[in-house]
């Protein structure tokens, strides 16, 4: 089957649980045989326009990071010029869309009407964009209009793919879906990567003692996660609990303002 997945980020280049998933999926269904593109805006401009990688053809395209309104429209622009010039060439039978931005022009276009497509919904784009961000009018306005356009997409697929019942609930509570047209799949995991080591071996290389316990969690280092709160709530474990150390693993923008 020839599938298109169009996502706003592809991992590595850009980091992050949705984009991991979206890669081992694609690379996971290029190994038995179907014909998977990727459609990704372009995160670098030293990034390649087209590459296969792992058997998965990765298109992308340019857009302006300007103001939010102008990197919005830039975005619609470029996901529909490139679907313009790879629909003919690979003639996608379905497609997979796994974020709201770049999925908007698509669905605008009338070749990509008749063309089945399946939503895989990871979150509320709004409510992520609020998080990351500070309150105001202009983000109210943006919030607004990234629930419309969501809905919008949502409302012309054939289908919703969560990965989890919280999100199914999301979906009704949030944009009115039906749970007759969604479908909880949980994300696989490879685990011939992801997969338990020796632990003694594993304290040894972090030079932590066996009678200490081990809390650990892998997020992306994003204000939205809530790993300050953790951070504050673990300082009252710790005090209560002694021996206890907090490991947290992962990349991201917020960083230098965790360790602080």
């Amino acid at each position: 089957m020839n599938i298109l997945m169009v996502s706003d980020g592809y991992f590595p280049e850009r980091i992050g649980g949705s984009y991991r998933y979206l890669t081992g999926l694609s690379e996971g269904l290029a190994k038995i045989g179907h014909n998977v593109h990727v459609l990704v805006p372009k995160i670098k401009q030293e990034l390649p326009d087209i590459e296969t990688i792992n058997g998965v053809v990765i298109h992308r395209y340019t857009y302006s990071r300007r103001l939010p309104f102008i990197s919005l429209l830039s975005q619609i622009h470029g996901s529909k010029r490139v679907f313009e010039r790879i629909s003919g060439e690979m003639q996608p039978e379905l497609i997979n869309f796994h974020h709201a931005l770049p999925s908007l022009g698509i669905t605008l276009l009338k070749k990509a009407r008749k063309i089945p497509k399946v939503f895989t919904f990871y979150g509320p784009w709004g409510e992520e964009y609020r998080a990351r961000n500070k309150a105001g009018i202009s983000s109210a306005i943006y919030k607004k209009a990234m629930l419309i356009f969501e809905r919008f997409i949502l409302n012309r697929c054939s289908y919703i793919l969560v990965l989890s019942e919280f999100s199914r609930n999301q979906l009704k509570e949030i944009h009115g879906i039906p749970f007759k047209k969604t479908s909880v799949i949980p994300a696989g995991l490879d685990i011939s990567l992801f997969s338990p080591s020796d632990k003694l071996s594993a304290r040894k290389k972090l030079n932590i003692r066996q009678d200490i316990r081990i809390v650990f969690t892998v997020r992306r280092l994003d204000p939205r996660m809530g790993l300050d709160i953790l951070l504050d709530a673990f300082k009252k474990v710790r005090y209560r609990l002694g021996n206890i150390k907090l490991i947290i693993a992962g990349a991201g923008d917020s960083l230098e303002s965790l360790v602080k």
